[in-house]
Formats: C-alpha cells, sequence, structure tokens
C-alpha cells in the first residue's frame, strides 16, 4: 500500500489496509457522551529500535502510521480520520556530512543500515532540490522535553480529540473529562492528563469558535511538560502543553510550513516552543556549513539553554507561500541531555540485570567518551562522572526501595538532589529522597520517551 496524495485520499481504503495488516496495533476506544460511534487507535507493535527500523524502510508507515493515529468509527457508516501525528524523526549523524560533500558513499560509512536508510529519508528530497537550483530553509526549533500531545476539533461530535502519541479521547467540557477518569483503564492515563491541560489552556483563548475553525481538519502538536510526577531530564516552570507543529489530517507530507504553525499557535495564545530565525541555503555547501554550526551549538549548550535538544526543519519555497512545503525533520540532542540519559538507563540496567557498579561506572565512562568525540559538553568530564558515581553508588546501596525513587518517569527529581550533593561534597543518604518516596506513584507504559539501553540490545 502506497501513501495516497491529497487528491486520491481515500480514508476507507486506507482503513481497510490498515485492518489487514498484522505488524499494526489496533485498539478500540470509548466515547462516555457517544454509543454510537468508537475510536480506534492505530500504533505499530513494534517498541523502541524495532519501530524506528520499520519507520526508516517502511514509507507508508512513515507517511499513514506516524507518531499517532486514530479514526473515528461509526455504526454502520465506515471511518473518517479523527487525528494524526507528525511523521517519525530521527537524530542526525555526524557521519551524514561525509556523503552530502560527496567525501564518502553513504555504504562507506560505518554505521548501521538503519542509520543509512534514515539519510535517505532526512535528505533525498533536500539534496534533490538543491542540486536541481532550488533553495532549502533551515528552522531550529527547541525539543521540549515532556510526552507526545495532539489537539484537533472534530465537528461530527462537535467535540476536541485530545491525545498522547498512542491513545485518543474525545471531550467537550470538564463532565466528558470526569467521565473519562470513571473508566477503568490505564491506557487513558496520558491523555487524560494532556486533556486537562488543554482545557485550562481554553480558559485564556478569546476565540473559541476561530480555535475551532482553524483546528477543523488539522491537528496542533505539541509536548505535555511541567508534571513533577512525569518529569524527564529539563525542569519547567508549570503543567502545560508547548506547541510546536500543525499537521493536515488528510495528506502525505509530515506538517505544515513552520509560519504557518506559528501564527495558528501565536494567534491564539498558545504556548509555543523558541524558534530560532531561519538561515536559507542554496548549494550542498551551505547546507553543511549550516547544520555543523547548529550541530556544535545544540550540543554544546546546557540543558537549561537548549533543552532537549533542537529539531530541525527544512523547507523549500514554492512561488507562493501556500506552496511552500517541509520536505523533513531531524533532531539534535544537547551532549548534556545525552550524557544524563545515558546515566538514567546505566541505572536502570544495574538494578533490572543486577550489574555490578565498578561494570556499570566503566560502561557509563566508555561510552560518554564516545558521545563526546566531536563536540565537549558544558562542564568537564568529571563533573558528569562524579555525579555518576554517587548515583551508582546510591541506587545500589536500596536497591529493595530504588522502585520508589521513579528513576523513569522522575529522574529529574532524583538527578536534581544527585547533583546537590556533588555541589555540596557529601554522599546521598535515603533521607535525601524521602520526599520524592513519598510521592511514589506507578507510571503507566505510555511514556514517550526513548530507551537508550534497549536500542543497543
Amino acid at each position: 500500500m502506497e501513501p495516497a496524495s491529497n487528491s486520491q485520499y481515500n480514508v476507507e481504503t486506507e482503513f481497510a489496509d490498515i485492518q489487514k495488516d498484522n505488524q499494526i496495533k489496533k485498539v478500540q476506544g470509548q466515547i462516555p457522551f457517544s454509543t454510537k460511534f468508537k475510536i480506534v487507535d492505530v500504533s505499530l507493535k513494534a517498541r523502541a529500535w524495532k519501530e524506528d527500523v520499520a519507520f526508516a524502510t517502511n514509507k507508508n508507515y512513515r507517511e499513514t502510521i506516524r507518531r499517532g493515529l486514530s479514526y473515528l468509527q461509526e455504526e454502520d457508516h465506515g471511518v473518517t480520520i479523527l487525528r494524526r501525528g507528525l511523521q517519525k524523526f530521527f537524530d542526525m549523524r555526524q557521519e551524514y556530512f561525509e556523503v552530502l560533500d560527496g567525501t564518502k558513499e553513504l555504504k562507506e560509512l560505518k554505521i548501521k543500515q538503519v542509520e543509512k536508510d534514515l539519510y535517505h529519508v532526512i535528505f533525498d528530497e533536500v539534496t534533490t532540490v538543491l542540486d536541481n537550483g532550488g533553495k532549502i530553509v533551515v528552522y531550529k526549533t527547541e525539543k521540549a522535553n515532556g510526552e507526545n500531545a495532539q489537539v484537533t476539533y472534530n465537528t461530527k461530535l462537535e467535540a476536541w480529540v485530545v491525545a498522547s502519541k498512542n491513545v485518543a479521547i474525545l471531550i467537550r467540557n470538564e463532565d466528558d473529562l470526569e467521565a473519562y477518569r470513571q473508566i477503568k483503564e490505564n491506557r487513558y492515563s496520558f491523555a487524560l492528563l494532556i486533556a486537562d491541560a488543554w482545557l485550562k489552556l481554553l480558559k485564556k483563548v478569546k476565540d473559541i469558535e476561530g480555535l475551532k475553525k482553524d483546528l477543523t481538519g488539522r491537528a496542533i502538536i505539541g509536548e505535555y511538560c511541567g508534571n513533577p510526577n512525569h518529569q524527564h531530564l529539563v525542569l519547567y516552570p508549570e503543567i502545560t502543553i508547548y506547541f510546536y507543529a500543525l499537521v493536515e489530517l488528510q495528506g502525505h507530507r509530515t506538517c505544515n510550513a513552520v509560519h504557518k504553525a506559528e501564527d495558528l499557535i501565536k494567534r491564539h495564545g498558545l504556548p509555543m516552543v523558541k524558534v530560532s530565525p531561519r538561515r536559507e541555503c542554496s548549494n550542498r555547501k551551505e547546507l553543511i556549513e549550516i547544520l555543523q554550526e547548529l550541530s556544535k551549538e545544540v550540543s554544546e549548550n546546557t540543558i537549561e539553554e537548549d533543552a532537549e535538544g533542537a529539531v530541525l526543519y527544512f523547507e523549500t519555497k514554492g512561488e507562493t507561500p501556500e506552496q511552500t512545503e517541509i520536505l523533513s525533520l531531524c533532531k539534535l540532542k544537547t551532549l548534556e541531555y545525552r550524557l544524563f540519559r545515558k546515566l538514567r538507563e546505566k541505572l536502570k540496567t544495574l538494578l533490572a540485570k543486577e550489574k555490578t557498579v565498578d561494570n556499570q561506572m566503566e560502561a557509563y565512562k566508555k561510552e560518554v567518551k564516545q558521545l563526546c568525540s566531536e563536540y565537549n559538553p558544558p562542564r568537564p568530564l568529571e563533573y558528569y562522572f562524579e555525579v555518576a558515581k554517587l548515583a551508582f553508588d546510591f541506587v545500589d546501596s536500596v536497591r529493595e526501595s530504588s522502585k520508589q525513587l521513579g528513576l523513569g518517569n522522575r529522574f529529574l527529581q532524583f538527578l536534581t538532589i544527585i547533583r546537590q550533593c556533588q555541589a555540596k561534597g557529601a554522599k546521598p543518604k535515603l533521607a535525601d529522597f524521602q520526599q520524592l518516596i513519598d510521592a511514589y506513584n506507578p507510571l503507566s507504559d505510555e511514556s514517550d520517551v526513548d530507551d537508550e539501553e534497549s536500542k543497543q540490545q
């Protein structure tokens, strides 16, 4: 099945093909205020690196399944598209520069096959435009560190569609939100948190009817951030949704042009990630210079300066603003974010696989040095090693109660305490984490955080 163009789009055909694909997970969801309709949430069965491989090698999965897809199924009347997220986007590797400038062929790079496949996903259309005399505009936007959030408006049920990556719900007001809370299914946990944040944002929107119109047939994509029980590595001052992209529900392009998303989000006074001034290039040399400059800038900034990192948008301009298209996206991560995320995964492995502290510390140092081979983190490597040793020793000493520390969903709070101890030259004690332990609340498996260790298996 090849993705249909906008003019050929047929939702019934698309849904029928999805129903026949045993690699795709289909889950039926409820709508408390309507028994005539059902939600069908769609996602790939593959997880972690297997999902990356599926998206990298299957154009249909990238363009159709994406990072979130749901249908509205009406009794005896077929289906309509309910919401659709962004296409999955991937890390930009330094090795790609050697292919872009012609130094090496892609097959010569000493990287995994899936990473070679991703070069094509990110750069094939971009280089085609440049090689044919066109221009590419590169946008840098902040990569917020939270849970994927999607919002659109459904006119048939006159309700907001609010979704996490894998689960969508339909709500009109607080009563509908409460009705969902009464459903004893853990799968709704993140969608409910996002919906609660969305209803709070709506109270500040002046033109609700205008917003409904703007989000009919398209979705705004964001990150749900700031919940202390679901913090990852970046501290946010409040619980909210930071928006960054606008997606057409019907169509094969990953999203609308950056200026369209920015205009809609700002016009309605919604929170938005930082968008840096655009940079234009007309050949491969200029593209490489821009990417190298951005790679160094993002890699060497602190988490406080650049959060998780940046998302780069590659945009080609048409003769009119309406013809401007986003060809692809990729992401850059701050080294500091990657080092602390690496620590989190080593700590989880220490507990899950009963590794020794010395073994994990040695592995951590080796992998950190590899990550820092091109650029330097904002602090000396010894600082990260000292923090890691304190964390490993402490977690190893409290193995029986370690689950209550929330290393997966509340790692930021754990890490903050460890870093405070390092700054004071003190060893962490269990009492330092008592507030964290008292607030323990198991997380559902819906979290959208990448797991570095699982990708290395």
